[in-house]
C-alpha cells in the first residue's frame, strides 16, 4: 500500500516533491519543543491550492493522518506527526499575490515567511501589522494556524485581528474563500460579511479544521520615529504595574508593550535594579513619539517604577535575543510553558507562583510576555538538561503543577493556540463539546493533525 500511496502523491505534486525516504522523514521529526520525535510516512511539498486539495483527497479516502509543517519554530509540537501519515511542507507556496499600497492590504501564499514579506514591504515604506514572536522566519500559514502574537500587538492586536481574507482547503478537498471575499464579486476589502464569521473556525485551530493556503492582511506604513522607555518594578510593587498598563492603554500612546524579568536580563548578561521590566515604545511621527515618551515617563513616576537607562528594551523588543542567548547558555533543553492569557490583575499572582515553583527545583527560568490593550499573553521559559530523558519527564511534571495553579486563578486561560489535552479538564463541557462537533463536521475522518488537539 505504501508504494501505491507514494505513487499517487507523486502524481499529485510532482515526482520530486513527494518522498518516503527515511533520510527525508527524519528531518521532519521535531520542532523547537521538548515533545518526543516521531516519523511520518510521507513528505509532500504542494505548490498550489489544487495540489493541497489532491493530497487531502488521497489522505481522506485512505484515512491517512496529515500534519502541517512550517518553519518548525513552535514550542507546542504542532509540526510533529504524532500518528505518522503525511507531513505537508509549504515551502513551495511562497508567492506574493498582491500588494495594495492604496488600501494597505497584502496577499500571499501561506508558505511565504514573514521576513520575506517584511523585506518586500519595507522597500515600499510599508510593514506588516506586527512581527512574529519567534522571529520572522515563521510562514504566514503557521502564524494564522496559531493566531500568534508578536511585537506591535498592543496597538495592532493579534495576527487574526488583521486578516481581511483567507483561502482554505478542507479535509475533504474543497477549496474555499472565507471572509468578505466569500462573495463571488468581492475582494478582501474587510474582515466581516453578513452572517457568521466563518474565518474564525480556522484561526488558532493549528491546522485541525482546514489547511490555510492564502491570506490577505492589513499592512501599515513604517513609523517615522520610535521612543523606547523601560520601566522597572520590584517584587513588592509589581501590582503597580497593572495601574501603569491601564493608564498607558487609556492614553493610547503605545504601539508596543512587553514584559520581561531579571531572568531574561541574566540571559543577555545584564544586571537590572528591578524584578520585572515593563518595556514600552511609542511610535508615529516625531511629535507623536516624543509625546508618547513623555506620557509614559509621567506614568512611570506615578506608579513607583524606576526608568532603566540601559537599552534593554531594544535588545528584547522581538525576543529573538532571548532565545538565542538561552540556547547558547543552556543548549537545546528549553521549554516554553505553552502560552497563557490573563487579565492585567492576574499577572502578579501568576508570576510569583511560577517563580516559587521553579526556583524550588533549581531550574533556570525567565518570563517574557506581550501585552495587549486589556490583557497579557505570557511566555514563561525554563531550561533543563537536553539529553536527560528522566529530567525531561520531571520538567513536564513540574509544568503540570504550574498549570494547575494558573488554571484555578481567575481570568487566566490558555493562550494563542490550543486547547491541548492537558487543558480539557479546565474547559466548560458545553464549549468543549461544541469544538468536537465542529471538528467532526469539518474533518469527518479526523485526518487533520490527530493527537495534537483533543477534539
Amino acid at each position: 500500500m505504501a508504494d501505491r500511496i507514494l505513487k499517487i502523491l507523486k502524481d499529485v505534486v510532482g515526482q520530486e516533491w513527494a518522498s518516503s525516504d527515511r533520510h527525508n522523514l527524519i528531518s521532519y521529526t521535531r520542532d523547537m519543543s521538548p515533545y518526543p520525535t516521531k516519523e511520518g510516512e510521507y513528505i509532500v511539498l504542494p505548490g498550489s491550492n489544487e495540489e493541497i486539495s489532491g493530497v487531502l483527497l488521497v489522505a481522506n479516502n485512505n484515512k491517512i493522518p496529515v500534519y502541517m509543517k512550517g518553519a518548525g519554530t513552535t514550542f507546542g509540537g504542532l509540526g510533529i506527526p504524532r500518528s505518522g501519515g503525511i507531513v505537508m511542507d509549504f515551502n513551495r507556496m511562497n508567492k506574493t499575490i498582491n500588494i495594495d499600497e492604496k488600501n494597505l492590504l497584502f496577499t500571499c501564499q501561506c508558505g511565504q515567511n514573514v521576513y520575506n514579506s517584511i523585506e518586500q514591504l519595507r522597500a515600499r515604506g510599508l510593514d506588516v501589522p506586527l512581527w512574529p514572536m519567534y522571529g520572522a522566519s515563521v510562514p504566514w500559514g503557521s502564524w494564522v494556524n496559531t493566531s500568534a502574537s508578536g511585537m506591535f500587538q498592543f496597538g495592532a492586536g493579534l495576527v487574526w485581528d488583521n486578516l481581511f481574507g483567507m483561502e482554505v482547503v478542507l479535509a475533504t478537498g474543497e477549496i474555499v474563500k472565507v471572509g468578505i471575499n466569500g462573495y463571488a464579486n468581492c475582494g478582501p476589502i474587510a474582515r466581516y460579511m453578513a452572517g457568521s464569521d466563518v474565518m474564525g473556525i480556522f484561526l488558532g485551530a493549528s491546522g485541525g479544521m482546514g489547511v490555510c493556503s492564502e491570506i490577505t492582511t492589513v499592512i501599515r506604513t513604517v513609523p517615522e520615529a520610535i521612543e523606547f522607555i523601560t520601566l522597572g518594578y520590584q517584587d513588592e510593587n509589581i501590582e503597580m504595574m497593572t495601574a501603569a498598563l491601564q493608564q498607558i492603554g487609556r492614553e493610547g500612546v503605545a504601539g508596543e508593550v512587553s514584559i520581561a524579568d531579571d531572568g531574561a536580563a541574566h540571559l543577555v548578561d545584564v544586571d537590572i535594579p528591578a524584578r520585572v521590566l515593563l518595556m514600552v515604545y511609542a511610535d508615529g511621527t516625531l511629535e507623536q513619539a516624543d509625546y508618547g515618551g513623555r506620557v509614559v515617563r509621567r506614568i512611570l513616576k506615578e506608579t513607583g517604577a524606576v526608568e532603566i537607562e540601559f537599552p534593554i528594551g531594544q535588545i528584547f523588543h522581538q525576543n529573538n535575543a532571548l532565545l538565542g542567548s538561552m540556547t547558547k547558555k543552556y543548549g537545546g533543553g528549553m521549554d516554553c510553558l505553552s502560552s497563557f492569557a490573563s487579565s492585567y490583575e492576574s499577572f502578579a499572582g501568576m508570576f510569583r507562583q511560577y517563580k516559587e515553583i521553579y526556583d524550588k527545583y533549581g531550574m533556570f527560568n525567565m518570563w517574557y510576555a506581550w501585552v495587549m490593550n486589556g490583557y497579557i499573553l505570557h511566555f514563561p521559559w525554563v531550561a533543563y538538561p537536553e539529553h536527560d530523558p528522566d529530567f525531561r519527564q520531571t520538567a513536564r511534571e513540574i509544568r503540570d503543577q504550574v498549570y494547575d495553579q494558573w488554571f484555578t486563578t481567575p481570568n487566566v486561560s490558555g493562550g494563542y493556540f490550543g486547547p491541548f489535552p492537558h487543558m480539557i479538564k479546565y474547559l466548560r463541557p458545553t464549549y468543549y463539546e461544541l469544538l468536537r462537533r465542529v471538528k467532526r463536521t469539518m474533518d469527518p475522518n479526523n485526518i487533520l493533525c490527530p493527537g495534537i488537539l483533543p477534539y
